[in-house]
């Protein structure tokens, strides 16, 4: 098997404990996208803060003090690229793959950071090929007539899966949903009711009905059944806050995005932020392999905490600090010590469980040459119910610029979630357990080699979905493959999805800080009006910078921008700002 390399620029430097007693204007754990954004716009606009300048005033540097602790020994949380047999010019991203040209802050990030040079198009194919109960199906074929595998209603066929996603939800809202603006939709999530004839829901706002509860009333039980296996994530149809679950798989045909994607892997993003903030006249430190314990607030008000070592919780240390930024997921919140006073507050527990994890797995393979079609395979997704679900074509060595006849290709085999992630783990090892799973440091440490009976397992599942004309083909020389768990600690979930009953455009403000007399603020993709985009975490802690820390707003964002939800526009009124739908495919992944 060929050697995996991770990618260096990741790597954080500083690996010492926090001292003891080392006292900070503002902490920061989690240096993912949102942590690593907060820090950067601290070391830059902190001091246009008035309740930060004073902090700094007191100084004798008259300088902000910052810090991040991280529980990982690497930037970028659910942002990583390895590099597998050298292929250098076409990393694998096992997190975070694509955004679009509608990110607005991302871009505008990418471009104060100069990095515009690093971005090129994510193609994806314009005619996915499915493998549904063991046949053959294209999305073309589909929309001809072609027969699929699944009993439909007469009123369900012609349609591929998620365009039949799309006349569920227009069957609830209207034919006019298609055209909605996020605004459009925001005026929906507050103001429509839903009523079936069953009587099941009687004039219920659409945030306390599940969306497999909708679905089931709308699709007959093989419609359901196609949607599930066809979609590609399992995670969509599951009973999430229907609210939120409309407008997000409506985005798939409601607009035509252009995808966009790091050329030399996403990794470039975080490792160029964590450099900038690392460097220069005011450095901000980054403490990795440093998890954080738990805090508490002294005799004055002042917040005070415990760190461990990640690889060794004898190893303390203690700080003090004004203001504490938790930039992480869920999970990641519930492994604090939740036997404090902030943790044990209702309001606190209420906003960390409004959403709901959803597990996401990734697996690599690279061979010596494509054994596939690749045009009719072309990029991805290539989506079966089998438990690889979505296969993407990454491209070979020769076509991102590697030396000519290099015919090196990777594939993303198996891009899954939900049941399909716990499939993947049990074959991530072939020996009994000796030490608890939950204390696993493998999602931590950038994912592992794939076994071999991992890679059998898959290439007996991609044989049949690359099968052309009742023939399979065979796998040429498979020179690497390497997988992430990413429903591991610290991660918990790829990403997240709001919870029934919950309003969201409620939580994602009172989320930022969800105890107003404690100076502890939450931010991260997994509350965003985003999930699952680097977009959603980055507009999350910008709220926070600005609504808390009085921070003016970045440079080049619009003011009428909307960070959270935007104000709603009944459809049909004249909207002065024309919103358009921020969520332009299932997620970054």
């Amino acid at each position: 098997m060929s050697l995996i390399r991770h990618v260096p620029e990741l790597a954080i430097k500083s690996k010492a404990l926090l001292p003891n007693g080392e006292d900070f204007d503002v902490l920061i754990a989690g240096a993912g996208m949102a942590g690593l954004y907060t820090a950067w716009r601290l070391q830059n606009d902190g001091l246009q803060s008035p309740q930060l300048k004073k902090l700094a005033d007191a100084r004798p540097d008259k300088r902000l003090k910052i810090g991040i602790v991280e529980f990982s020994d690497r930037v970028g949380g659910r942002l990583d690229s390895v590099i597998i047999d050298g292929m250098d010019n076409v990393p694998a991203e096992l997190g975070g793959m694509r955004f679009t040209e509608s990110h607005q802050l991302l871009n505008l990030v990418i471009r104060d950071l100069d990095l515009e040079g690093d971005i090129g198009p994510f193609d994806m194919t314009a005619n996915s090929q499915f493998t549904l109960r063991g046949e053959r199906l294209d999305e073309a074929a589909i929309r001809n007539g072609e027969p699929v595998p699944y009993n439909l209603e007469d009123a369900e066929k012609k349609k591929t899966p998620n365009e039949l996603f799309n006349y569920a939800i227009t069957k609830v809202v209207g034919p006019d949903a298609l055209s909605y603006t996020d605004a459009n939709w925001q005026w929906v999530k507050e103001n429509f009711r839903y009523s079936d004839a069953s009587g099941v829901y009687d004039n219920a706002a659409l945030y306390n009905v599940g969306f497999w509860n909708l679905l089931y009333q709308v699709l007959s039980n093989e419609g359901y059944d196609y949607c599930w296996d066809g979609g590609g994530y399992n995670s969509n149809t599951i009973n999430w806050n229907a609210a939120e679950a409309m407008p997000y798989m409506l985005t798939d045909f409601s607009v035509t995005p252009k995808y966009l994607c790091f050329k030399d892997g996403f990794h470039t993003l975080p490792a160029t932020l964590a450099q900038r903030i690392t460097q220069g006249p005011a450095p901000v430190p980054i403490y990795g392999g440093t998890r954080l314990v738990r805090f508490d607030r002294d005799a004055g008000g002042r917040l005070t905490g415990e760190v461990a070592a990640t690889a060794d919780a004898s190893l303390r240390g203690r700080f003090s600090t004004s203001y504490l930024v938790l930039a992480m997921p869920r999970h990641s919140l519930e492994l604090l010590d939740q036997d404090t006073p902030f943790f044990n507050a209702a309001p606190v527990q209420w906003n960390i469980q409004s959403v709901l994890l959803q597990p996401a797995y990734k697996l690599f393979m690279a061979y010596e040459k494509r054994w596939w079609d690749p045009e009719l395979f072309y990029r991805g997704p290539t989506i079966t119910d089998m438990p690889l679900r979505m296969t993407y074509d990454f491209g070979t060595e020769a076509e991102h610029g590697g030396a000519p006849g290099d015919q090196r290709a990777l594939l993303l085999a198996s891009y899954c979630d939900m049941q399909g992630a716990s499939f993947w783990s049990v074959l991530e090892r072939g020996k009994v357990h000796a030490l608890p799973p939950s204390w696993s440091m493998t999602a931590a440490k950038g994912g592992a080699p794939a076994p071999e009976s991992m890679c059998r397992m898959a290439e007996g599942m991609l044989k049949k979905s690359f099968k052309v004309d009742g023939k399979e083909p065979e796998p040429s020389e498979r020179v690497g493959a390497y997988y992430q768990d990413w429903t591991q600690a610290p991660y918990g979930a790829g990403f997240h999805a709001w919870a029934a009953h919950y309003k969201a455009s409620d939580v994602m403000r009172s989320v930022r800080q969800p105890l107003p007399d404690w100076p502890v603020f939450i931010c991260g993709e997994a509350y965003s009006n985003q999930q699952g985009w680097v977009e959603g975490a980055l507009c999350t802690a910008e709220s926070v910078l600005e609504d808390k820390f009085g921070v003016p707003r970045i440079a080049g964002l619009p003011d009428l921008y909307p960070l959270l939800t935007p104000p709603p526009v009944k459809p049909g009124d004249d909207e002065p700002f024309k919103t358009y739908l921020l969520r332009d495919t299932p997620n970054a992944f």
